[in-house]
């Protein structure tokens, strides 16, 4: 899709520095390399581990789709660099040990489901004392856009956070193509990208809604991965939230 960064191969990143890796001198040589080549081997691994433990049968007990995935890699992603998502580390540094801890909590913080156009899905979260930060992720496999097409989202799903005040928390919008040294803003709707990243700080404790809208689905019902996590003071997951589906 037309990320608001420009860069919608760049979602997360990796350490590509000085990693222990096999050299091409010997058959049993190794030394330290460095570069993407190092870095996209180290997602690829912890991808397989993260799917592997979401089949398990004490967690998902089946195979993850690819929203789900990047959904869980960029909520337990470190941000770096500026606020939100940015031109140099995405939505920040992939933590293996959070994304596992994310599927290990069982089906409490992954949700998959589907909207259609002009419909919304709100899930109350309970969010306990201690949080220091409210992460949601929306993420969609958008289809395949036609020749040319401008912008080239072709299902635009809405990501909103209510607080037990009704204050809201939109998703983070890019600084727009090309602006390498915006930052990145949360101050609407994310009209372009098929991934929505939205951070409540210090939100307050109590029952949280998490409003899944479909603003414009041509093509539809658009199903979609979820991912909301708690977090504390030292980064670290709060005990499981939990979903429930709003029916009033």
């Amino acid at each position: 899709t037309d990320s608001g960064l420009d860069i919608d191969a760049l979602q997360v990143v990796a350490n590509g520095v000085n990693l222990w890796s096999s050299c091409f001198n010997a058959d049993d040589d190794y030394c330290n390399k460095s570069g993407t080549s190092m870095a996209t081997p180290s997602v690829t691994g912890a991808t397989g581990l993260l799917v592997q433990r979401y089949r398990d049968p004490a967690n998902y007990g089946t195979s993850p789709s690819p929203d789900v995935i990047k959904g869980v890699w960029v909520n337990t992603a470190t941000d770096l660099g500026r606020p939100g998502p940015d031109y140099a580390f995405g939505h920040g540094l992939i933590d293996a040990q959070l994304a596992v801890d994310t599927i290990d909590a069982g089906q409490v913080r992954i949700l998959t489901d589907a909207v259609d156009h002009g419909d919304s899905n709100d899930y109350l979260v309970a969010v306990p004392g201690g949080v220091t930060q409210l992460r949601a992720t929306l993420n969609w496999l958008d289809p395949e856009a036609a020749g040319g097409a401008n912008p080239t989202l072709v299902n635009n799903l809405d990501l909103l956070l209510l607080s037990p005040t009704f204050a809201s928390t939109f998703p983070f919008s890019g600084p727009g193509s090309g602006n390498v040294t915006g930052n990145a803003t949360a101050t609407g709707p994310n009209t372009v990208d098929n991934v929505e990243h939205a951070v409540a700080a210090t939100p307050g404790q109590g029952y949280w809604t998490v409003r899944v809208a479909g603003a414009s689905v041509p093509s539809g019902p658009q199903n979609y991965a979820l991912v909301v996590n708690g977090y504390d003071a030292t980064g670290q997951l709060v005990a499981p939230l939990g979903f429930a589906l709003d029916t009033q």
